[in-house]
């Protein structure tokens, strides 16, 4: 695992009417990242907010200086997609495939519920969301 420096935009614990009204991705059921990204977010689930013109550079930034590695992508969390990714952003080395299948699944999160720039939702590493109420501040 690569991590550099604390995520700069602070990540947080989805409110419990959040929980209740916001569009909530999970990670992939087959997805090794799960424990990955509960780590890296610190708890199970939480809020980011969509971005569509900073993905780019967002994913610039959190990569930059990180070597690519054979059949490897770089995942960086919070994703490029979101306000809360870019400079400062956790990055893993995982297998490319599940990376990808990773952001397929996102992007497909994104057209489904129609999340434009500035819309919230809550990003979960796994379905169970009794964790989430204990997290709740």
């Amino acid at each position: 695992m690569v991590a550099r420096g604390a995520v700069t935009t602070a990540m947080r614990a989805p409110t419990a009417a959040e929980r209740l009204t916001l569009p909530r991705f999970v990670a992939p059921r087959d997805s090794n990242m799960r424990a990955s990204l509960r780590a890296r977010q610190g708890r199970n689930s939480v809020v980011y907010t969509r971005t569509r013109s900073q993905a780019s550079p967002n994913r610039r930034a959190s990569l930059s200086g990180i070597p690519t590695f054979p059949a490897h992508d770089r995942d960086e969390a919070p994703p490029a997609s979101t306000r809360e990714g870019g400079q400062g952003a956790m990055v893993e080395y995982i297998p490319a495939s599940e990376n990808r299948s990773h952001g397929a699944a996102l992007g497909a999160f994104y057209r489904e519920h129609s999340l434009e720039s500035g819309d919230e939702f809550t990003h979960a590493a796994q379905t169970d969301s009794s964790s989430d109420e204990e997290e709740e501040e």
